[in-house]
């Protein structure tokens, strides 16, 4: 049963193969889908900017009017202003080229008339159910494709060896027939003739092969160890691979989270002045100039808070890929795929 066995293993590994595909495909429109909420956010936050300029023109304009203002800080105002909408319609076109990124994956057609929004109806993810990172290799080495698929490589590889073995080895077979003759003019006359024993043959006997030379057979044997050999240490070096791949995934997500706590106060300290100096702008102790500084470093400092969300969902993310999670953790289910590789498209509901 070795060639069948050898048959049942290779459609296994082209069905790890194709898990290992659909695996990829919804990692990428996981981060693709990132990079979209991190888009609309910086839109929101790209917006809330121009607001606060606008308010400041409004401002400068009142006094002008009551003869308390010069013109000067109106047009550093609405200078202000038109910086920050030149940056709102960068982040909008970053929004439709990640959109675009987006669908592109999902095999969806372009909204070129812009009627249509995208809107995401879930969020960043920050990973807080995080377990060990012993615990995360150990569930990798249990449950990855890449396991699996090397798995049944040096299964292969050892049924090839066997087979090369006894190929090499002398063959001894009991061999045998017997038949029944019937002879006639016509073929149903003469299958009956058959029936009735007309003539009958058999023979029985033993029949014996070796290899004279044991070069070639010798040789299939070293190919068929080595090839053990080289599918051995691949998986040896997948183990080890994928253990590197969860630490250094487990060590992004920590950093990242880290990183998201500096941004976040940053935020709040930056916040925190541009509430300060507006105060002492509005008490004729400020400068016009601080209020529009600080306001630029609100916005950027808001700015970063979404990069850094985004960035740490991605690396949530790409520690759920490593890990062997991927499919658990977006309720992908192997039926699902194989509805789709074998039956077509599922419903989308």
């Amino acid at each position: 049963l070795a060639e069948v066995d050898l048959a049942r293993l290779k459609v296994e590994a082209s069905k790890m193969l194709t898990l290992v595909k659909a695996m990829n495909l919804v990692a990428e429109v996981a981060a693709r889908y990132t990079d979209v909420i991190a888009a609309e956010e910086n839109l929101q936050v790209k917006r809330a900017n121009i607001d606060l300029a606008e308010s400041l023109v409004e401002r400068n304009k009142a006094l002008v009017t009551s003869g308390k203002g010069v013109q000067a800080d109106v047009t550093t105002a609405e200078l202000a202003v038109y910086q920050r909408q030149d940056d709102f319609l960068e982040a909008q076109a970053q929004r439709v080229e990640r959109l675009n990124a987006l669908l592109a994956l999902i095999d969806s057609k372009p909204d070129f008339k812009r009627r249509t929004r995208f809107v995401p109806v879930k969020g960043f993810h920050n990973g807080e159910d995080l377990t060990s990172k012993e615990a995360l290799v150990n569930f990798a080495l249990q449950h990855r494709l890449d396991i699996s698929y090397y798995g049944s490589v040096v299964k292969s590889a050892r049924l090839n060896l066997m087979r090369s073995e006894n190929a090499a080895k002398p063959e001894l077979n009991l061999v045998g027939g017997a038949g029944l003759y019937g002879l006639d003019e016509d073929a149903h006359r003469a299958f009956e003739e058959a029936g009735d024993n007309q003539g009958t043959e058999w023979s029985i006997g033993v029949e014996f092969k070796m290899n004279l030379g044991k070069d070639e057979g010798n040789a299939r044997i070293r190919t068929a160890e080595h090839q053990l050999r080289q599918s051995e240490l691949g998986l040896r070096k997948t183990r080890t691979s994928i253990s590197l791949e969860v630490d250094t995934a487990h060590t992004r997500v920590i950093s990242a989270r880290q990183r998201l706590k500096t941004a976040i106060k940053a935020r709040e300290l930056a916040e925190e002045n541009l509430r300060t100096e507006q105060e002492l702008l509005d008490q004729g102790k400020g400068d016009l100039y601080r209020v529009i500084e600080r306001q630029q470093i609100v916005g950027d400092t808001k700015t970063n808070v979404v990069a850094t969300q985004a960035l740490l969902s991605k690396s949530v993310v790409a520690l759920w890929m490593s890990s062997g999670q991927l499919f658990e953790r977006f309720g992908v289910t192997e039926e699902w795929i194989n509805a789709i590789v074998y039956e077509g498209a599922p419903s989308t509901k």
